[in-house]
């Protein structure tokens, strides 16, 4: 894993070691100088270390890493001697965002409800997940913004991109069948989540798979993958070939690249 600095002078990376004591695998962040041309361990006094990420100045990183009971989000500064943890929800988070301005955290979750499916054919009891939204230096407790028909983070779903204004999030999700019991195959949408409403709206809902939204710079496209052009060849779902679309952040134009 391995995380480049927007300003391109650094770079942080996960390096994985055995702790043939304790027998298990320990990982540590490095980071390293490109004008230097020298690495440095950065961070190895925590456990369960993940999705490394850059602040906008270049001067920190996020990452997730084990806080007191569940994987939490920690920060630290180039400058730095310790991580600071930032946010440890009641639930370990799978995936996460900053917004640009630093003031919010978009990640995904269990749901509340732990609700659970297992239908006669699937091979493995699945816990659909939500998007929650936090802001961050505040007291106000986490929102879920999505209903338990959007399954996040199921199979990869829900990559998430702030909008460069820090207000809206893209991301993708697996609608449930119609007999609402499992998340329905082959097929992802693409939505938006208001930071400040909390709320969502879909952007591209269709019988495909859309997934992996990332904003422009300017805020008025957003980038992902689709296999819609595949399906309408009439390939199979499970084997697809999937292409880069771009669709305007007000869902009104869209075109391939």
């Amino acid at each position: 894993e391995v995380s480049v600095a927007p300003d391109h002078s650094k770079t942080v990376y996960l390096v994985r070691k055995a702790n043939f004591k304790r027998q298990s695998w320990e990982k540590k962040i490095f980071l390293f100088d490109h004008e230097k041309q020298t690495s440095i361990a950065f961070v190895e006094d925590l456990e369960k270390i993940q999705r490394l990420s850059w602040s906008q100045n270049s001067e920190s990183i996020w990452f997730l890493a084990k806080g007191d009971q569940h994987l939490a989000l920690w920060k630290k500064s180039i400058q730095s001697e310790r991580a600071e943890k930032i946010y440890e929800p009641s639930d370990d988070m799978e995936s996460y965002a900053v917004s640009p301005d630093e003031t919010k955290l978009a990640y995904i979750a269990k749901l509340p409800s732990g609700k659970k499916y297992l239908p006669a054919k699937a091979y493995k009891i699945v816990e659909p997940k939500g998007l929650w939204i936090k802001k961050l230096k505040s007291s106000d407790a986490s929102h879920l913004v999505t209903t338990e028909q959007m399954c996040v983070g199921f199979r990869d779903e829900g990559g998430l991109s702030w909008a460069p204004d820090s207000g809206l999030v893209a991301f993708s999700y697996m609608p449930l069948d119609k007999e609402n019991s499992y998340p329905e195959r082959w097929v992802s949408h693409l939505a938006l989540a208001d930071s400040a409403l909390l709320s969502c709206k879909d952007l591209v809902k269709e019988d495909s798979m859309n997934r992996e939204p990332f904003y422009s710079h300017d805020g008025k496209w957003i980038a992902f993958t689709s296999n819609a052009s595949s399906l309408k060849r009439k390939e199979s779902k499970q084997f697809f070939f999937a292409e880069v679309q771009i669709i305007s952040s007000d869902g009104k134009k869209r075109k391939k690249l």
